[in-house]
């Protein structure tokens, strides 16, 4: 005890709250607060009463964080029965950290509750509770427990007590018992700590407790395929097979048969593969297990890296569908895959063509087989045989003409807005060597839009297209010869009609130029200055939906985009081939180079976007079209260069937007 307090401090307070008639004469004081340290305090007090402590009940001390605690807040038991004197107390829980208190001694006497005066302090923490030990070991759903320690509060709310996941209820406490009790929820077994909470500070029980019900300790096998049988063993199996519900990962099965300690299961039909958790449920209760693998597809190595869409990429891994259709291969989680071969082991896949639209850009490669997915991050990147070459050196524009001269490419006119007819007359030549465009003299004729060019004898030459005529815009009927050794202009006698490349097409075979005006057919002489009669186009014409290419002494011709014919100039016959296999895309791009023809591009309205990005390639020797990568852009109207063993296709636009890009393809990818 510590020393007598002085009376005359003792004689200062007097503290009555009572609920009875006769009030009693005590005299009740709060000492300084002591000792203060991150282990707790040593509250101080005393009970004076000139007539006796008859009477008293218990004293103590309570404290809150407010200036008026009372027995409602934070409470400590000191002793009971008549007592006068001073009294202490160590205080070792339900104190935060730098937090403020107010602290009161009290007295309880039968109907009637004093307090001494409030004295503030600031707490520097407190040692927390400890538990040393509980009973019974085992119990569920309202199960009453009974857990020894130390430091417990004396006010039950102020101990948090859990067993797992579940809150209980604090029956009584003293500071070295807590009786609890388990909410009626329990719905889980297993062996669970029991914690205890005050303030900031938590105690653990070092065994754990065990929640009645199923719990499985062993899994055999450990990883299993979709109808693997398994076998559990553990405790609180119920002995009728179909009580026993057994989930992995989510999916749940009755067993197949059952003991009191063994479970016999097969692996159902799951979306997913990988490490699961295994729950088995009975009558309500589930215990778990956490180790179980569902086998899946697995992927160990994707081979090559990098490549070009069309060919043919190699996945190995294990527990695929021997049968292509059972396995789907993805890239980026969305392009699907044509599975040409597969075996357990081993897939061999088509790289889609729409990789080629973001070639460079690393993959992801997923197998999926009975739903169940394996993925590797960022392992594959489309390559493409298209690259973006030296911008156009005028202004951007669509609806432009241009030709080649032996290793130098000329384009020109055109119009640099697709919602007027804003037409131009500058000219341009590109050098593949040097990667240079070049201004050269204007276009001979009026500024003009959607015109032919072609080469012949050394010369180029502009056929047709619309110009503006006052407020309206018309076809136009002119022949311009282009010189480039002179840099100069000449006009020639006027075409057969007027034409533009609505409906029109222009090629050239043997340094002879051929114009199709809808489905007739003339070869220009270029001496005579004059177009002479051919045998017509056996097709049918549609609006801007044509192709067109020559290869050795043929012309190849769809003037609907889909119906190919081959024109012989030897012979002036037309002959069938085989259809163009890709959509029929508006203003599609057509080209040949070293002895192959190409297609496609243009715009696609509808369906899935990257279709606009589509490219064949003729054989002419077998008949046949093959696809092969798409360029990164959907453009229309371009103009095709052949140079230095390459194609370039300048200006054009998509929708809106004009393009200044050139596009290299190269044939030998």
């Amino acid at each position: 005890m510590s020393r007598l307090l002085p009376t005359v401090l003792i004689g200062l307070f007097l503290f009555q709250w009572s609920c009875i008639d006769e009030p009693t004469r005590l005299f009740i004081h709060t000492g300084l607060v002591k000792d203060i340290s991150a282990e707790g305090v040593l509250f101080a007090g005393s009970i004076q009463n000139s007539s006796g402590s008859d009477g008293i009940q218990d004293y103590g001390f309570v404290w809150a964080t407010t200036d008026s605690p009372t027995i409602l807040d934070n409470i400590v038991i000191v002793g009971s029965g008549s007592f006068q004197g001073e009294f202490e107390k160590k205080i070792e829980s339900d104190l935060l950290i730098g937090t403020n208190y107010y602290v009161k001694a009290f007295v309880r006497l039968t109907g009637s509750i004093i307090y001494g005066e409030p004295i503030k302090f600031k707490s520097q923490g407190a040692a927390g509770p400890a538990i040393l030990s509980f009973s019974p070991a085992t119990g569920s759903a309202n199960s009453t427990i009974t857990i020894k320690g130390a430091r417990f509060s004396q006010t039950p709310n102020k101990n948090i007590v859990t067993v797992g996941p579940f809150a209980c209820t604090v029956l009584s406490a003293r500071e070295d018992e807590l009786i609890v009790k388990l909410p009626g929820n329990v719905s889980i077994s297993g062996k669970y700590k029991i914690t205890v909470r005050i303030a900031n500070k938590i105690a653990a029980s070092e065994t754990d407790f065990m929640l009645d019900g199923p719990i499985p300790s062993s899994v055999i096998p450990s990883t299993g395929l979709e109808g693997t049988l398994v076998t559990i063993t553990g405790t609180g199996f119920s002995l009728v097979p179909s009580e026993n519900l057994v989930t992995f990962g989510g999916v749940t099965t009755p067993a197949l048969s059952s003991t009191s300690e063994e479970l016999k299961v097969k692996v159902p039909h799951t979306n997913t593969a990988g490490a699961v958790s295994i729950v088995i449920t009975v009558k309500g209760i589930s215990g778990s297990y956490e180790s179980f693998v569902i086998e899946g597809p697995a992927i160990f190595t994707v081979s090559p890296s990098t490549g070009y869409p069309g060919r043919i990429l190699t996945i190995t891994g294990k527990n695929f569908s021997e049968e292509p259709t059972g396995n789907k291969v993805l890239f980026s989680n969305y392009w699907n895959a044509t599975i040409v071969q597969s075996s357990q082991t081993e897939l061999r896949v088509i790289i889609p063509f729409p990789l080629s639209i973001n070639p460079g850009i690393p993959m992801d490669v997923s197998v999926t087989v009975t739903e169940k997915v394996a993925t590797v991050t960022q392992v594959f990147s489309a390559l493409s045989p298209w690259r973006t070459s030296p911008e156009f050196g005028g202004e951007a524009r669509t609806a432009a003409a241009g030709f080649t001269i032996g290793n130098t490419g000329y384009v020109g006119i055109g119009t640099y807005s697709k919602n007027c007819h804003c037409y131009l007359k500058d000219f341009w030549s590109f050098n593949p060597l040097t990667n240079i465009w070049q201004r050269k003299a204007d276009f001979g004729g009026p500024a003009t839009g959607h015109a032919f060019g072609f080469a012949i004898n050394d010369k180029g030459f502009v056929a047709g297209g619309y110009r503006n005529t006052g407020n309206n815009y018309e076809p136009s009927a002119e022949l311009w010869s282009y010189n480039p050794a002179s840099d100069a202009w000449t006009k020639k006698n006027n075409l057969p009609a007027a034409v533009s490349t609505d409906y029109s097409r222009v090629f050239v075979i043997s340094n002879q130029a051929h114009l199709l005006i809808g489905t007739q057919l003339y070869q220009y002489d270029d001496i005579a200055d004059q177009w002479i009669n051919k045998a017509n186009y056996p097709g049918i014409a549609s609006f801007y939906q044509g192709l067109l290419f020559t290869i050795n002494d043929k012309a190849y011709v769809s003037l609907d985009g889909i119906t190919l014919y081959a024109y012989d100039v030897n012979s002036n016959v037309w002959t069938r081939k085989a259809d163009f296999p890709g959509l029929n895309t508006v203003n599609k791009s057509s080209f040949a180079i070293n002895g192959k023809g190409y297609a496609g591009i243009g715009i696609h309205y509808g369906g899935d976007f990257w279709l606009g990005f589509e490219v064949f390639q003729y054989d002419p020797i077998g008949d046949t079209w093959t696809q092969i990568p798409g360029p990164p852009g959907s453009i229309q109207n371009s103009i095709p260069l052949n140079l230095n063993g390459k194609v370039y296709m300048v200006t054009g636009d998509q929708g809106d937007y004009l393009a200044h890009q050139t596009l290299e393809f190269n044939p030998e990818y």
